[in-house]
């Protein structure tokens, strides 16, 4: 709740098309290629990592590298978040 009510505050601070990626993303809408990187990254039954990083980076000039950035910096802090709890 918290990720998704930081990401709609923020979509000002992107492009109106990117924003509306944002909106889908922050309501549950992703796309196929990103959700197949996720389980490959997370090692969830999926392809290859490298063949689901190339889908999504295929995506656009841009937008692949960003939303595969964007994935990977959600885990990382998802997985720092965890860990501190753990830690405690």
């Amino acid at each position: 709740a918290e990720l998704r009510q930081a990401v709609l505050a923020g979509l000002f601070r992107t492009t109106p098309m990117s924003a509306q990626g944002l909106r889908l993303a922050a309501n549950g809408h992703h796309c196929e290629h990103l959700l197949a990187l996720r389980a490959a990254l997370v090692a969830e039954a999926g392809p290859p990592l490298e063949s689901a990083l190339r889908a999504v980076l295929s995506q656009g000039a841009t937008s692949g590298a960003a939303l595969a950035a964007g994935l990977i910096a959600g885990l990382e802090s998802r997985l720092g978040s965890v860990t501190r709890r753990a830690i405690g």
